[in-house]
């Protein structure tokens, strides 16, 4: 049984975290019966957080590029607790989400318990393309965020290939929102499961809860798992053409929502359409 921990602090608005150097990649310590916070078990790894300053070497977190083996998974896993609207979510760690997650608008609203709703932005995104951007670009919610996740219809990440480091692959996504109003969730990308929507967006601790999505998936929404119990919390769902036209969209919307209570806003064709990640995958190759 491995025993890890998981050590941040704050400095002048700075996250850091207390990590050792090998050759370019950076591990966590070993857990040596400090104080903790919390402890989390994952897999076969016991990781215990602490947030007390004390002595070490600390490093800038934003400024790791990659973490060895699966400790970038570790790393994304504890600071997914610390977003307190989720689910699991923990109370008082909201300053330990790096800025360039939690963007600082949404994190004065949650901090002034001010925030009623939020428009949720899920996929595997594997790659990100402009058809992705212009997603977000078209829809008129307030606060967004993104949330990079596995698709429940694919193969969950095999974890164990040591050549995948999350933290590498989630920086990157999170470099391309830098200068945007958008926040990410890192908990579902370190995820070795499948994650259907429903076992997780009901139980967001926020009144009002919206989804932004393609009409591919809004075309396959009846298929979803606990579709029944998914659209009854939720507020309204934001859809972008994808593969149909406007008119399309907006006649299908007509029997989707006699079916159910949700209002359905269809926002504006464009010219990324047609990109896909699987073909832009297949051109890579």
């Amino acid at each position: 049984m491995q025993k890890l921990k998981v050590h941040f602090k704050i400095d002048n608005h700075r996250l850091f975290i207390n990590a050792l150097n090998e050759q370019g990649d950076f591990k966590l310590p070993e857990y040596t019966n400090e104080q903790y916070a919390h402890q989390f078990q994952i897999g076969e790894t016991s990781l215990f957080l602490l947030t007390e300053n004390c002595d070490g070497d600390w490093v800038e977190l934003q400024s790791i590029k990659r973490f060895h083996l699966g400790h970038g998974r570790f790393v994304l896993h504890a600071i997914s607790k610390f977003y307190s609207f989720m689910p699991e979510g923990l109370e008082g760690y909201l300053n330990y989400i790096p800025r360039e997650f939690l963007k600082t608008r949404m994190r004065e609203k949650i901090l002034a318990q001010s925030l009623e709703e939020i428009t949720f932005y899920g996929g595997s995104f594997n790659p990100w393309h402009e058809g992705h951007s212009e997603c977000l670009r078209q829809c008129p919610a307030e606060d967004i965020v993104i949330i990079p996740d596995s698709n429940p219809w694919k193969e969950p990440k095999n974890l164990e290939d040591n050549q995948i480091c999350l933290w590498q692959s989630f920086r990157e996504i999170v470099n391309k929102f830098q200068d945007s109003r958008f926040s990410l969730f890192p908990g579902f990308w370190i995820l070795e499961r499948t994650n259907p929507t429903v076992q997780w967006l009901p139980e967001v601790q926020i009144a009002k809860k919206n989804f932004l999505m393609g009409d591919d998936n809004f075309f396959s929404l009846h298929k979803w798992t606990g579709v029944e119990k998914l659209m009854s919390s939720l507020s309204t769902i934001y859809v972008v053409p994808r593969l149909y036209k406007k008119q399309e969209i907006e006649q299908f919307k007509e029997n989707f929502q006699m079916q159910f209570q949700v209002d359905v806003n269809v926002l504006s064709e464009h010219d990324f359409q047609n990109l896909s990640s699987t073909q832009i995958r297949g051109q890579n190759i």
